[in-house]
């Protein structure tokens, strides 16, 4: 690796060199004061859920995981370095590999104490309260994969998705979500929204954004308010008008929503997925498109 980067004490560490993987004998390096910045291929990943400050792909960074890929962002809520951000490989599961970089210090003092004892806590909670897969009754083929605020996962593709509201997919959608992120591997989160009514109430109808999103996916690529084109199932549907409320900072889309409603006949309860596309005019492209 680089020199510029600071090495703790590793032990049968996982070295990648050009994209080929190696397993390194185990041998000692000199330890810094702390271990923020630092570029590590470690045999144990940490653990890590979503954050609605810290997500998505780092792409201000020239350091590249063993897959040469922007890594993502990533919160550890493991032990005492629970809360702490690092970047890691965008990609999980058997397709992941061992990069680690940390952003924030690690936690000292009584601050670590108090953190590792909360943690433990809150995951014993969790273990008692988290269920994000239920079988329906009477069906024991149908799974639904559930998703949405506080309800977190670690699966492949939720570090390229943001889940606005409760979403409740089935094998066959989460297989769809699943094989638009493989193939395209988004530098933008996928905001993937369940529709409720007031979406589509005709003369109401607007579509909205979370601040979090808005602030670091929308407003840093395009000055609103601002017209931007919409495309369903690979074609044009409208040119919308998109606005920034005066309450809340949140992006809404306006203006000629309702022809996106209806070219997709939208209804209550459909998960669709909007994408936000860099445009070849400049600014965004917005894809819209049913789970």
């Amino acid at each position: 690796m680089d020199g510029d980067h600071g090495w703790a004490k590793l032990t049968s560490v996982v070295h990648y060199n050009r994209g080929k993987m190696k397993t390194a004998a185990a041998h000692t390096l000199v330890e810094p004061d702390d271990d923020e910045g630092m570029v590590q291929f470690v045999d144990v990943l940490p653990q890590y859920e979503f954050d609605p400050l810290y997500y998505g792909i780092e792409q201000n960074t020239k350091n590249r995981c063993g897959h040469s890929v922007f890594p993502a962002r990533r919160v550890c809520n493991d032990g005492y370095d629970t809360g702490r951000r690092f970047l890691g490989c965008p990609y999980e599961g058997i397709h992941t590999c061992a990069y680690v970089e940390w952003v924030d210090s690690e936690w000292k003092g009584r601050e670590r104490y108090v953190i590792g004892q909360l943690s433990e806590k809150i995951n014993k909670v969790n273990m008692d309260a988290h269920v994000p897969e239920v079988v329906a009754p009477g069906d024991a083929q149908k799974r639904i994969t559930m998703r949405g605020p506080g309800i977190m996962g670690n699966a492949d593709f939720d570090s390229f998705c943001v889940f606005a509201n409760l979403v409740e997919m089935d094998d066959e959608q989460l297989a769809r979500l699943k094989r638009v992120v493989c193939k395209h591997n988004p530098s933008r989160p996928l905001y993937v929204f369940t529709i409720k009514n007031s979406i589509i109430i005709k003369g109401k109808a607007k579509m909205y954004f979370s601040k979090a999103y808005t602030m670091e996916y929308i407003v840093k690529n395009l000055k609103l308010p601002s017209e931007i084109q919409v495309f369903s199932r690979n074609r044009k549907v409208a040119k919308v008008r998109m606005v920034l409320s005066k309450v809340g900072k949140t992006a809404m889309i306006t203006s000629n929503w309702m022809d996106v409603v209806k070219q997709n006949k939208m209804q209550v309860g459909d998960i669709y997925i909007f994408w936000f596309r860099g445009s070849k005019e400049g600014g965004l492209k917005l894809l819209v498109d049913q789970l």
